[in-house]
Parts: structure tokens; sequence; C-alpha cells
């Protein structure tokens, strides 16, 4: 991971304000529906700071059956984050105050059971290979078609490593 962007900004490291704020956020959770044996839809957490964007992804995954919530920056994800564990994370790689391989960066380092998705409409081959040296589930370019996106987001749901099981 030598010379990954994450590595070299200050809010990625288990040191940052992000990660901190994550790891005491995942630490409080309180899976009384799991420890219920309860089924329920997957959870999402889009962070992406285009109103239109965030609409028609929150519609797709509704529409999907997925528990989806939008959110417009970090503050509002951390926010989002600390009411619920999510099992996937889909952000867009541009966000506000930093970006989105940052945000992902950090919740991989509080919680590495946790899928990440990372799209760009600006995606580069360069990105694309970072994110994957990374362990991102998945790397989008948008334009992307609703059913990619939903294909992407239910087989990450669906990974062993997310703990949940796969649904819709």
């Amino acid at each position: 991971m030598e010379g990954f962007v994450v590595e070299r900004r200050s809010l990625a490291g288990p040191e940052s304000y992000l990660d901190r704020t994550l790891a005491n956020i995942l630490a409080s959770y309180d899976d009384e529906e799991e420890a219920a044996g309860q089924t329920r839809r997957s959870r999402v957490l889009l962070v992406d700071d285009s109103r239109t964007m965030r609409s028609a992804v929150l519609a797709a995954l509704d529409g999907a059956g997925f528990e989806a919530v939008a959110v417009g920056d970090v503050t509002e994800a951390l926010d989002a984050l600390a009411r619920r564990r999510h099992d996937v994370l889909l952000a867009d790689y541009h966000l506000p105050g930093t970006n989105g391989l940052e945000l992902l960066a950090a919740m991989r380092n509080a919680d590495p059971r946790t899928p990440l998705i990372l799209y760009s409409g600006s995606m580069t081959e360069e990105l694309a290979i970072e994110a994957g040296d990374f362990g991102v589930a998945a790397v989008l370019e948008t334009p992307i078609s609703i059913d990619r996106l939903v294909e992407a987001v239910r087989a990450a749901a669906a990974a062993p490593e997310s703990g949940t099981p796969p649904a819709p």
C-alpha cells in the first residue's frame, strides 16, 4: 500500500479524526436485530454531494429492495453511521472537504467487514487501481446504468465479509 493516496492524507490512518470518530460510532452499535435472528433488508449508505444523483440512486436502491439512506457530505455520513450500521457504503469520489476514497479508507479502518463502493464521473485508471488495491468492492464510472449500480450493491451486500444475509 506504499504510495496510496489515503495514507498521505491527514484524515486517514488510525490516529485521524475521521478514523477515531468512525471507530467510536461502530463500537456503539447495538445489533439486537442480528442477535435476535431477525432478517432485514440490506442497508446502504450513499454519500454524494449532488442532490440529483442522490435522488436517482436512492430511488433505484429503494426500488431494488434495499434500505437506503442518502447524505451529501462526510459530516452527514458520520451522523447516519452513528444512528445505525450500514451493510454497504457507496460514495462519490468528489465530496466537499474530502474525497470519497478518504471516507472509504476511514470506514475500512473502522470496520473492515463493510463493503465499499466508489464511483466518479472522472474515474481514471490510476484511481481505479488505487481503490482496487485498497480493497474497494467495486469502482464505477458515471454515468452508469441503474442495473449495473444495483448489481454492484447487491454483490457487495451478499459478500461473506459484509456480515449481512444476502438481501434483497
